[in-house]
């Protein structure tokens, strides 16, 4: 039979798996939001580019190939978010390791 102490520190544990699962989820959740966003721009770009291969007048091109340039720079921008928002679940699921495995350690050393 299990010690009120060993119930609460195994309860810590399915609390700190959850926080994890959390944290993670949210992350690649923002993670897929930006990758879209960026997919949209990019395909955006595809689309004023090939827009100033059919345009006829110089001016017309350069306008059309600077908004391709404009959508470019937004799916640079979303690629960046990405990242950051990788980065983020990196370092919460390493944050919530070291934690469970201090509490794993501590709970071996009771047996």
């Amino acid at each position: 039979m299990k010690t009120f102490k060993e119930i609460k520190a195994t309860q810590e544990l399915n609390e700190v798996s959850i926080l994890r699962t959390g944290s993670a989820l949210v992350f690649a959740q923002k993670v897929r939001t930006a990758g879209n966003k960026q997919q949209q721009h990019l395909r955006n770009a595809l689309y004023d580019f090939n827009k100033a291969k059919k345009q006829k007048e110089f001016v017309d091109k350069i306008d059309a190939m600077l908004d391709g340039m404009a959508e470019i720079a937004k799916a640079s921008y979303q690629q960046r978010i990405m990242l950051g928002n990788m980065t983020g679940i990196s370092v919460s699921q390493s944050i919530f390791n070291q934690k469970n495995n201090r509490q794993f350690k501590q709970l071996m050393k009771r047996k």
